[in-house]
């Protein structure tokens, strides 16, 4: 196993002096990562979902299907390494090694930090379901990592997932699904009292809500619509809020969203919550590919300004959603009934750059909408769906990380 992860890893030693460099460059700029009080710099935060950890269902099932055609195999990270075997061309981690995971976040953990990310927000799944269908691993490898200091966590809470089973399934009643919450509210908050989770606005934990609509319904609530009630999730939120706060960790700020995150504004105003954001929106693709540069436009007009910025109610806040791209052309060939044709074209040298400090400056620019002072970038290893900050793989034999949007990122935090 040695020499297997040695041969895993040899791709990214070439540089290592360069990420050492800057890294330490950035813990000089920004010791212990917090964001103090009226620093007008935005926070940068960026998603993860870790479907690229060896995981058996995930990655050698899930991903590496989408990705076994020979036209998607640029698109995976950069420790993954090609077989030369059609069947099976893809390779990475396949004993599902927790030592290769352990080893891969802590490369990753300085990869992020030397390009100046503030924080990764991940895709929270349950320690108390069984580690949660294989996609936790790089969370418990980042909070068991001695390099965490140099870049912040928080949780996406995932509202489809509260009171379903290991299989998938929702069984459970309202009460079955609010007594599900509760587990879920204490595994946040030990979560929250680690020294390394972003704090807001002071001394607020920052926890995002994705899907409020699902688990407003699941605990008893109306679906979404014209005059909904919210009943249900105003005391769940408010359950958290007091939980956190007995336990010590203090007020959690809230920013509930959804994979576009238009409507979620109602759940802002009647629920209890403190912000919206959004997850990976179409944000205006389309079928012939949608030039990239006109991704920030689209989320500036269609979910800054005509919904949450400005209108029904001009001081809602906000955590600005930013993407890296949005294109899941390689799920929608293996699943077109699942997912849809419609896409972003990769951005151009020095695009995403320009991206980035756009949504930067709205921050910048709009403080009375921007209490939070962040962005939050969709994502670091969505890599079938188009969000893959995370450095891809490298030409055999020496595989050297493509560093292209990492790099970019990194000067725009810095300029």
């Amino acid at each position: 196993m040695t020499n297997t992860l040695a041969k895993i890893l040899c791709g990214v030693l070439t540089i290592s002096a360069m990420l050492t460099s800057a890294v330490a460059a950035e813990e000089k700029a920004n010791p212990g990562f917090d964001d103090a009080v009226g620093d007008k710099s935005p926070l940068v935060g960026v998603i993860r979902w870790d479907g690229y950890n060896g995981s058996p269902k995930w990655t050698q099932q899930q991903e590496f299907g989408f990705l076994k055609p020979k036209r998607w195999h640029e698109l995976a990270p950069w420790f993954v390494r090609r077989t030369g075997d059609p069947n099976r061309p893809l390779s990475f981690n396949p004993s599902y090694d927790k030592a290769i995971i352990q080893k891969v976040t802590d490369r990753e953990i300085r990869y992020a930090a030397a390009a100046g990310i503030d924080y990764w927000a991940f895709c929270h799944y349950a320690a108390f379901k069984g580690g949660g269908w294989q996609l936790r691993d790089n969370l418990e490898a980042y909070l068991a990592s001695p390099l965490k200091s140099r870049i912040n966590f928080c949780p996406i809470a995932l509202g489809e997932h509260i009171g379903k089973g290991m299989d998938g399934i929702r069984k459970a009643s309202p009460a079955d699904v609010k007594a599900d919450w509760v587990r879920y509210v204490d595994e946040y908050i030990g979560l929250m009292g680690e020294p390394s989770h972003q704090r807001v606005l002071g001394d607020r934990p920052l926890l995002y809500l994705m899907g409020p609509d699902t688990l407003s319904a699941s605990l008893g609530d109306p679906p979404a619509g014209k005059g909904v009630t919210v009943n249900h999730l105003r005391e769940a939120v408010a359950l958290l809020r007091a939980r956190a706060v007995k336990a010590g960790v203090g007020n959690p700020y809230i920013v509930g969203m959804n994979s576009g995150g238009i409507w979620a504004a109602v759940y802002i105003d009647k629920a209890g919550l403190d912000a919206v954001s959004a997850y990976r929106g179409a944000f205006g693709s389309t079928v012939q590919g949608t030039p990239y540069a006109e991704l920030w436009p689209n989320i500036r007009k269609g979910f800054l300004e005509s919904t949450c910025g400005i209108g029904d109610n001009p001081k809602r806040q906000l955590v600005v959603p930013l993407m890296s791209g949005a294109s899941h052309l390689p799920r929608h060939e293996a699943r077109p009934k699942r997912f849809g044709s419609q896409y972003y074209r990769e951005p151009l040298p020095g695009e995403f750059k320009a991206h980035v400090l756009a949504g930067m400056d709205w921050v910048a620019n709009h403080p009375e909408n921007c209490a939070a002072n962040s962005v939050l970038i969709y994502a670091w290893n969505e890599h079938s769906e188009g969000g893959r900050i995370c450095p891809i793989m490298g030409s055999a034999p020496e595989y050297v990380p493509n560093t292209r949007l990492l790099d970019e990122l990194g000067q725009a935090i810095g300029h």
